[in-house]
């Protein structure tokens, strides 16, 4: 795509997200609750199987070499995401049904189909996942489409564009996460936009250049990744009190990286966490700092490094909570700068920050 003025590209890229919808269907079972795992998740390896569907009716049928190697790239962010839990998670196999007329299959259909292609494996609690590349000619009004199930659960994933950063999300929902949104505005003015919240492989997949970018705090917790708990100061509001802890970078394996706050009284969790735009964020949609402000749906919204603050959702959703200053809404905040949202029972002031860490004075009301 050629564009050839910055606000209409910013324009494009929205169109391109809206197009590039991506769904989940069949929720399996899950804890209710919005607050961290209570134990650890035990590691496993897990298993990809690809089908790419070769049909003489419709353009774009994706290869087997192109499926085979956007899987494996989706398959290993997983692995390094996972902070252990997934052991493994290889492409064992790969496979091209031959059918005329595919588009007009739904998704249950053409799993029906691929999965007879690998007889003897269960891909509904065996950690197997099936991946299915329709022709990108066929118009499903989605570009990925996956079973919600849990951690070592496994699932069935279809895609219809095959990119890294769409196939990681759709892999995403077969472990048990769910969208990553955005709430803008105050009071009764305030709305949430699903999939904008651009930090993490759950929000929408922004065009074919960007990486999903690191795995949230609120959606490791969810999850019980290996040394979440040790990596988190918790507080809650059970007293009004201050507190300045020194994060480090989402993305690492070291130091602090998260704060969860919890409400007493909702028993809503928040979380903080500092995205400084290297390592798993390097290449991720907010880390480019190429567009400016995104209009989403009529506002105009920020997306950069710094402090982020987020609100864990029922079954592994998030929301990123942003801040309005000077007519647009921050998602994240630097030096000087404090996050404050409505309803939310805490502030967070950045005091300082460098290229790895970040000092951050928060202030939790009581509220039980």
């Amino acid at each position: 795509m050629s564009v050839s003025r910055p606000g209409a590209l910013r324009r494009a890229l929205v169109l391109l997200a809206a197009w590039s919808a991506l769904t989940v269907v069949a929720v399996s079972s899950a804890p209710p609750a919005s607050a961290a795992s209570s134990s650890v998740a035990s590691p496993r390896a897990h298993r990809a199987y690809v089908v790419t569907i070769s049909d003489p009716r419709v353009s774009g049928d994706v290869s087997a070499a192109t499926a085979t190697r956007v899987t494996r790239s989706a398959a290993n962010y997983w692995t390094s995401e996972s902070r252990g839990a997934i052991t493994a998670f290889p492409v064992k196999s790969t496979r091209t049904m031959r059918i005329s007329g595919s588009c007009g299959l739904t998704a249950t259909q053409l799993w029906s189909r691929a999965a007879k292609r690998f007889p003897g494996v269960d891909f509904s609690k065996k950690a197997n996942h099936l991946v299915v590349y329709s022709p990108t000619g066929c118009r499903y009004g989605y570009s990925g489409l996956a079973n919600a199930g849990t951690l070592h659960s496994g699932g069935k994933v279809h895609m219809v564009y095959p990119r890294m950063n769409l196939v990681a999300h759709e892999l995403g929902h077969n472990l048990g996460l769910m969208h990553s949104n955005l709430r803008t505005g105050k009071g009764s003015s305030t709305r949430t936009s699903e999939y904008y919240g651009l930090y993490g492989p759950m929000g929408i997949g922004m065009g074919t250049g960007y990486a999903p970018g690191a795995l949230g705090a609120a959606q490791r917790a969810y999850l019980g990744l290996p040394g979440e708990a040790r990596a988190t100061v918790s507080l809650d509001t059970s007293k009004a009190q201050t507190r300045t802890v020194t994060l480090s970078p989402t993305h690492t394996r070291g130091g602090t990286r998260a704060v969860r706050i919890t409400d007493k009284r909702t028993k809503i969790s928040y979380y903080l966490e500092y995205r400084n735009a290297r390592g798993t964020d390097a290449g991720a949609y907010y880390a480019s700092g190429l567009f400016g402000p995104l209009t989403v749906q009529y506002r105009s919204v920020v997306y950069r490094s710094g402090l982020l603050a987020t609100q864990a959702k029922r079954r592994g959703g998030v929301e990123v909570l942003s801040t309005g200053r000077s007519g647009r809404w921050h998602t994240t905040h630097r030096t000087g700068q404090t996050f404050s949202s409505s309803g939310v029972p805490f502030t967070a002031t950045v005091v300082s920050q460098t290229a790895t860490t970040m000092k951050v004075r928060i202030s939790v009301k009581r509220s039980v």
